[in-house]
Formats: structure tokens, sequence, C-alpha cells
């Protein structure tokens, strides 16, 4: 166990240089050349003669950052701090689920909470590169899938899948699935790949919030769901949703990236919510100020970013 975990954060900080080494990057979030929103408000605004000083808040409004906190320094310290989150779940998911009080008693609890902390370090390792290393959408995605495809590979070759009851298929597709990913990122097809990309997930990550059990069981586990299990899979469909959200605003709807990052934030707050409200974290043990600590966290750069 002890040495995949190793190998899982080998990848995670493989990733993260590897994208620092790209020579002639522009410093810019978007895909391609696009009129930027803030500068294009002002402009306008200068054309009508408003001086530049009473359009403060509406600049920050558009980016992010209106509230009382600064979107992008918020997101700095939330992008870090998901990072140690996630690669303390992926790394020692025992330690992570004792932390929070939640039942660690089979491999079963500590294969998915090692799934959900990837997929919280992928989340939030993206999240950093575009916030510290002025990368684009598709070079911040490229770790992202790479640590994907090299989870799914060992998930695989290490026989962690069959020791947690889960059948093979569901994941040899999402092997196949991050390393073309990886692949079309470094095409001209990059920006349709990533609206397929933010496509593709929604229904797992809908299926595994509404129903973790019957999710589970169409990606092949044929044991007994326990409800810290139920709770940490709604926990994965969150981040499938909220990686959706992120991409899909950036592609689809031209959404400034301090605001794709807000939206997709919105669903882990959710997975937080649920919890507290259905009764699930109250009835496996959970840390309950751990729990609403997080929630405010989320709900402070939904505030941030979007308002």
């Amino acid at each position: 166990m002890m040495k995949f975990a190793v190998l899982h954060l080998g990848a995670l900080l493989l990733s993260s240089s590897a994208i620092c080494c790209v020579e002639g990057r522009k410093p810019t979030f978007t895909l391609s050349p696009r009129a930027n929103p803030i500068e294009s408000s002002l402009r306008k605004e200068l054309e009508h003669g408003v001086k530049t000083s009473n359009n403060k808040k509406v600049l920050l409004g558009l980016r992010g950052g209106a509230g009382p906190l600064d979107a992008e320094g918020f997101l700095k310290v939330f992008s870090s701090a998901g990072l140690l989150q996630g690669a303390l779940m992926t790394a020692g998911p025992k330690v992570s689920n004792d932390l929070y009080g939640i039942d660690s008693d089979s491999f079963l609890d500590e294969f998915v909470t090692k799934q959900c902390g990837t997929g919280i370090a992928a989340f939030s390792l993206t999240l950093y590169l575009m916030l510290f290393k002025n990368a684009s959408l598709k070079d911040a995605m490229v770790p992202n899938v790479l640590i994907w495809t090299f989870t799914n590979l060992q998930s695989l070759l290490s026989g962690d899948l069959v020791e947690a009851g889960f059948k093979t298929p569901g994941f040899v597709f999402c092997l196949g699935a991050c390393a073309l990913m990886a692949y079309l990122l470094s095409t001209e097809h990059a920006e349709m790949a990533l609206k397929v990309w933010s496509i593709l997930w929604l229904p797992a990550g809908l299926q595994m919030i509404l129903s973790p059990e019957g999710a589970a069981k169409a990606w092949g586990h044929t044991g007994t769901m326990s409800r810290s299990n139920n709770m940490m899979l709604r926990l994965f469909g969150s981040y499938l949703l909220s990686m959706s959200g992120m991409i899909g605003g950036q592609v689809f709807y031209d959404m400034e990236p301090l605001k794709a990052m807000g939206f997709g934030n919105l669903f882990f707050g959710a997975w937080h919510a649920l919890g507290l409200l259905n009764g699930d974290c109250e009835a496996i043990g959970c840390n309950m100020f751990g729990m609403n600590v997080w929630l405010l966290v989320h709900m402070a750069g939904v505030v941030t970013t979007l308002f």
C-alpha cells in the first residue's frame, strides 16, 4: 500500500513540474485568443466617458472578487490546501479517515478514500497551475489526466480493484479515455476534447450523488456499500461535477477562469452541505467541526468568485 502511495505522490510532483518546463507559453488562461471581457467592458465604459476609477467594482465583479475577499488570492490558498488534503487522502487514506472520524475498517473504505483524494489533488493541481503558473486550461489539464492514467493503471495492475470488490471493464475504459485525452490536449483538437470531457463525466457524477449504490454496481462493484462508502462516493461524484463545471464554464460559456473555478467549487460545497443535512456525517461519526469549516471555505470561494 505504501509503495503505491509513494508512486501516487511522485506522479503528482512529476506532473506539476512537467508543465512548468514548457517554453514559450503565453501567460493566459484561455484556450484560444478571445477578447478579455474585463478589458472589453473597460473599453466600452471609457468610450462613454466614464472614469475608470468608478468602474472598479464592475470590473472586479466581471473577474470575480467584488466581495470582501480577493478572489485570486483566496483560490491560491484554496488550491494549495486542496493539494495537501488530496495528498493526505491518497497517501494515507486511513489516517485521513481517522482524522475526520470516518469508519475505515475495510480495504474498500481506503480504496474509495484514495480515489477521492486523487480527484481532489488533481482538481487542485489544475487550479494551482492556472493560478500560480499562468497555465492555459488545456495545459493545466495535462497533469490532471496523466494522474488519472497512472491511477487507473496502478489500480488494475496491483489488484486493488478486485480486492475492493470492483470489476475491471469500467476502469479499463477510464484508463484509455485519460491516455487519449492526454494526447488530444497536445493537438489542435484540444478545445473540442475539453468540451467532450466536460460532458462525458456529468452522468457518472450525477449518478454517484443521487444513487451511490447504483453507481457502484454500474462500475462493477459486487459487495455491500456502507453508509460511509456511499458518502465518499458522493464526494467523488462532486469532484466529477466540479471538473465538468470548471471546464464547461470556460469552453462553452467563455466564463472568466476565476468565475469558472468558483462555479466548479460549488459542487464540493454542496457535498458538505448534503452530508450535514441528510444526517450522513452524524451517522458515521464524522468530525462535524471539520465538515463545517470546509463548507464555509467552499461557500466563501463561491461567493467571492461568482458575485
